[in-house]
């Protein structure tokens, strides 16, 4: 019998805790221009998700309420798998690195630097994606 780990195994709930510290710890000295750049890919990934939810939902009120709703969360999850897939950094997983903070990994200074910056470039991306839009209608 072969009693080598494998990748599928389920990590405990320590080990689950000790990698999601060790993500936190590495977003938190990532550099201030990748933080940024990072997040402002986020904020238009999320811009573009809302959009896409909007454009199909806004014509589908011949469909039952709940269908169109569902069709509309679809749409919006796109936006979560580019964020996810593209490696953005959104404020609310960012939120997350607060367990490093706990675990007195990372300063209070550092986490609310990485916090300033991730939501800074959300709205930032957010913004870019308003202007191109506006920019757009012409």
């Amino acid at each position: 019998m072969n009693n080598s780990p494998s990748p599928f195994d389920a990590n405990t709930p320590d080990a689950t805790a000790l990698k999601v510290e060790d993500a936190a710890v590495i977003k938190v000295n990532r550099d201030s221009v990748s933080t940024l750049i990072l997040a402002m890919t986020a904020g238009v990934f999320i811009g573009l998700a809302f959009v896409f939810y909007v454009v199909v939902t806004a014509g589908g009120s011949a469909l039952p309420y709940g269908l169109n709703k569902l069709i509309g969360g679809l749409c919006f999850s796109l936006g979560l798998m580019l964020v996810v897939v593209l490696g953005g950094e959104l404020f609310t997983s960012t939120v997350l690195t607060i367990t490093a903070r706990a675990s007195k990994r990372i300063t209070t200074k550092a986490l609310m630097r990485n916090w300033g910056l991730v939501y800074l470039g959300n709205f930032i991306g957010a913004m870019l994606l308003v202007g191109l839009m506006i920019a757009a209608k012409h």
